[in-house]
């Protein structure tokens, strides 16, 4: 192999690989003419040269649109590649917002609610559920406390029209659960309104002089 340079018709200079390579012949020839007794030998003649020209840039063309080749397909898997993390970037936050929501929304409700008991006891409807959604847990939960809030309101008209039982078993209940949730105010209001209760049917029990009403006697 070699490299020569020559200069083109348009002023540049051309690189040009040669490679080569010799042809031989094998022959044989009499060790010594004069007496072949002496038998021959094998002798490798040469009987030409073959060669090949190339310019260094025909020999580079292929590589240059191998690599052009492969820098256009490295784009387009990049672009695909960056296509595809932000979709899956954008379904993590989104999932996570959801994931979130669905958490923190139904606390957020609740403690709304319990904040709305300890402020207005019994006396208002529970806050609006929107567009809450929670888990089943929190969903029976919370219509445990709406179901209160109509009981504690059904009691407090029992105990205006006279159904003093209903009033009172009702507010039994209530009482049991307002000391579970620890919620003081509540537990004095329905202590409260239970008091008035047991009075006015203490008082019923004198009025109709009866000793047990309503399954309670005058001692209790």
């Amino acid at each position: 192999k070699a490299v020569f340079f020559r200069k083109a018709d348009d002023g540049t200079v051309q690189t040009l690989h040669i490679a080569y390579s010799p042809v031989f012949v094998t022959s044989i020839e009499p060790i010594d003419s004069s007496d072949y007794s002496r038998g021959v030998r094998p002798v490798k003649r040469l009987i030409y040269s073959l060669a090949l020209v190339e310019t260094e840039e025909e020999i580079l063309l292929p590589f240059q649109q191998i690599a052009a080749t492969t820098r256009r397909q490295t784009r387009i898997a990049m672009g695909i590649l960056a296509i595809v993390i932000l979709a899956a970037v954008l379904s993590i936050i989104y999932i996570s917002y959801r994931l979130a929501n669905s958490f923190t929304l139904p606390m957020i409700y609740l403690l709304g609610l319990i904040e709305h008991i300890n402020k207005h006891g019994g006396d208002q409807g529970p806050p609006p559920t929107g567009k809450v959604k929670a888990s089943r847990e929190v969903e029976a939960f919370s219509k445990t406390l709406e179901v209160l809030y109509r009981m504690v309101r059904s009691a407090n008209f029992a105990f205006f029209v006279g159904e003093l039982d209903f009033a009172h078993r009702v507010l039994v209940d209530s009482l049991r659960l307002f000391r579970r949730l620890d919620n003081k105010k509540a537990i004095g209001i329905a202590s409260n309104n239970i008091g008035n209760i047991l009075l006015g049917i203490y008082r019923e029990m004198k009025a109709s002089k009866l000793d047990r009403l309503y399954g309670l006697t005058t001692s209790e």
